[in-house]
């Protein structure tokens, strides 16, 4: 997190008022970061990716110049990669060029019809973004690093098909779907954004089998197998003061560190990784070491659903089993969808 600073206030985001302060990551701070991090990469055999959050990471633009040209001549026998989320209002040539040149991975944020977009992806004004987001994303035409988080909520789930073409059209390639994590959806908003999934794995199936340039995340490549556990075990996410947790989405906008690995500035941080090292298999150390709760180790071994949108759940009037209840709902709506694609896919490999 090189900064806590954005210049957008959307509206399902789960910062509150309070965290949007003009906080920056420090170069000393980030350098020790890269060096801990590069060392102990370098120790295990591992490659480090390095993936520039914010708030909006690009109001630090120069320490991220600075942070990739530190980490690339520091660590020559590191393989090293770079990725940025970022909501793509503040993208100039420059930066556009720096991003490219240095093979980074861009991650924008973009809710599908402009019109959709501009209801929940505000400035602080209240004005929406997607005019300059739209501009920003032709500096990355025919860039194959970068997608697209296309989020989508109760309001939005009847144009899901419509939004995904429309940025096909402004020159998306790949557009990874996902659903707000803090709303409890209600039945019939499920229903139809079930509908609206099945609709696009038609078109999406459609669409490629026209030659067209498009990837669809989540209904092409849906891993339902995929836990809490598996992303974080290889995961440190840094405050820009360089706090330590082994995942962001749980700590941003809470007070509680569930899995806290303490300051990067600490002297024995590098011994406190050492856990990082366990098999997959091995879930009682984990627990031992990192997660201590039964209740919470059971939600991080749920299939489906992440830690997160449970820690960041907005509406607490509705119960745990209920909310953990609606969030396996909309997995399963991902679920179908991604099993009628490849089922038509199949029927048109055995056609041809």
């Amino acid at each position: 997190m090189v900064t806590r600073a954005c210049n957008l206030r959307c509206k399902y985001c789960y910062f509150r008022d309070s965290d949007y302060k003009p906080l920056y990551m420090e170069l000393e701070t980030a350098k020790k970061i890269i060096d801990k991090c590069g060392a102990y990469c370098r120790q295990n055999k591992k490659e480090l990716t390095i993936h520039f959050f914010g708030g909006e990471p690009l109001l630090n633009f120069e320490l991220i110049k600075k942070m990739t040209e530190y980490a690339s001549s520091r660590l020559e026998d590191v393989k090293l990669g770079y990725t940025i989320t970022t909501n793509g209002t503040l993208f100039t040539k420059e930066i556009a060029e720096f991003l490219k040149k240095n093979n980074f991975e861009v991650r924008v944020s973009f809710d599908g019809c402009m019109e959709t977009h501009d209801k929940q992806r505000v400035a602080i004004d209240g004005k929406g973004s997607s005019k300059d987001i739209l501009e920003g994303i032709k500096f990355f035409r025919n860039y194959l690093k970068m997608s697209i988080n296309m989020t989508v909520t109760q309001q939005s789930a009847g144009d899901v098909t419509k939004g995904a073409l429309e940025l096909w059209e402004n020159g998306a390639y790949k557009i990874k779907l996902q659903c707000t994590m803090n709303e409890f959806w209600e039945k019939g908003n499920i229903i139809k954004l079930r509908s609206e999934l099945m609709k696009l794995s038609k078109t999406y199936v459609k669409l490629k089998s026209q030659g067209k340039k498009v990837h669809l995340t989540k209904l092409e490549n849906f891993d339902e197998t995929e836990t809490c556990i598996q992303n974080m075990y290889h995961n440190l996410f840094f405050e820009y003061n360089g706090d330590c947790t082994i995942c962001g989405c749980a700590s941003i906008g809470n007070k509680k560190r569930v899995w806290s690995l303490g300051n990067i500035n600490s002297d024995n941080f590098l011994e406190k990784l050492d856990f990082l090292k366990f098999d997959m298999d091995d879930i009682n150390y984990f627990k031992g070491k990192a997660v201590k709760n039964k209740k919470i180790m059971s939600l991080l071994q749920t299939h489906g659903l992440m830690f997160c949108d449970i820690i960041n759940r907005t509406n607490k009037d509705v119960s745990l089993k209920d909310y953990v209840k609606n969030k396996l709902e909309i997995s399963r709506a991902f679920k179908e969808a991604h099993e009628l694609y490849a089922k038509l896919i199949a029927s048109n490999q055995n056609g041809s």
